[in-house]
């Protein structure tokens, strides 16, 4: 159906550009001539956003990482192209269904950009790779390419904290403090 669709605007976009360039080419004016200088202008963009392929993008995060399941972390990863690869997009959202957050990018070209986004696991055990989903498209939103992109991490998830561990915790925390405190007034 997306490919259906995308013909359809393709198709459309194309007969309007035929009829400024058969405007043009009937009426010849200054303002025909400025009418198909701009429509071959937005071609032009459209055409320089359909070009670079989502998979130049590249993502790091830290490489190790502790959580505990069911508690929010905040993670850094950072978004750039690869060297020496062309990459130019309209419009570039960047979503995960691990992660809270979505970032959406207007001319992006390539720079580097520091998401920071928010992980919650749900199960534990060890995590070795992240996917981040790319949605680019056109100005107009006429045309969409979308990429999953992998990148390896090892993240290690603990069991969840129990509420009483934590209180427990403080207890012989205390406890440690007043007997090393009992035996320095013993001395």
């Amino acid at each position: 159906m997306k490919y259906l669709q995308q013909t359809w605007h393709c198709l459309a976009f194309l007969c309007i550009y035929l009829l400024f360039v058969n405007y043009a080419l009937a009426f010849p004016s200054d303002t025909a001539w400025t009418l198909l200088l701009f429509a071959t202008l937005v071609v032009l963009l459209e055409v320089f956003s359909l070009i670079g392929s989502l998979q130049n993008l590249e993502f790091k995060a830290p490489h190790y990482l502790l959580a505990h399941v069911d508690e929010a972390v905040s993670i850094e990863i950072t978004m750039n192209k690869q060297p020496k690869k062309f990459l130019w997009l309209m419009v570039c959202k960047v979503s995960s269904p691990r992660y809270l957050e979505e970032f959406i990018y207007s001319f992006y070209y390539g720079q580097k950009k520091s998401l920071q986004v928010t992980w919650q696991p749900y199960t534990r055990g060890v995590v070795q790779k992240q996917t981040v989903h790319i949605t680019a498209s056109d100005l107009f939103g006429w045309f969409k390419k979308e990429s999953a992109n992998l990148f390896t991490v090892h993240w290690l998830v603990l069991p969840a904290v129990h509420p009483l561990g934590k209180a427990a915790a403080n207890f012989f925390q205390k406890q440690l403090i007043l007997n090393s405190s009992f035996a320095h007034q013993i001395r």
